[in-house]
């Protein structure tokens, strides 16, 4: 199976989990997820990262493949791994609020994190990468 054949699957197993809830839909300002604009925005190297919006607001889906999204198939590793960054996420919000997305959702068969978009936060790699500067980090 090609990556986008992957993707498309992974796709509608996000679009199933948004369908079934009506929080999210509500979040997004939709009834329904054929409203909403939904695209992978291809920056995890682990996991397959979708951004979906609506009128009233956006969240972002992760879907964790059972191998890691950047090399493909022939590095395996477990798709669990999504549930330890869900409660790795949960606790850093318990110790330090507003340190992380939120969570909305999960579904821990299908590996389906659902959080809070940050998408227009700076991204610290890239503005390293960029020769930037923050002080008192360090």
């Amino acid at each position: 199976m090609s990556e986008s054949t992957e993707e498309s699957k992974f796709q509608v197993e996000a679009l199933g989990l948004l369908a079934k809830t009506p929080e999210l839909l509500k979040h997004l300002g939709v009834t329904s997820v054929i409203d909403a604009d939904i695209r992978e925005v291809g920056t995890g190297n682990l996991n397959f990262i979708f951004r979906v919006v609506g009128p009233k607001g956006s969240l972002v889906v992760k879907k964790a493949p059972p191998y890691i999204r950047l090399v493909g198939k022939s590095w395996p590793l477990p798709a669990s791994r999504i549930m330890f960054e869900q409660e790795y996420i949960a606790v850093a919000n318990r110790l330090a609020p507003g340190s992380c997305p939120k969570i909305y959702s999960s579904d821990q068969k299908r590996f389906i994190v659902v959080m809070e978009d940050l998408s227009e936060m700076k991204v610290w790699r890239e503005e390293i990468a960029k020769g930037v500067i923050y002080q008192g980090v360090g």
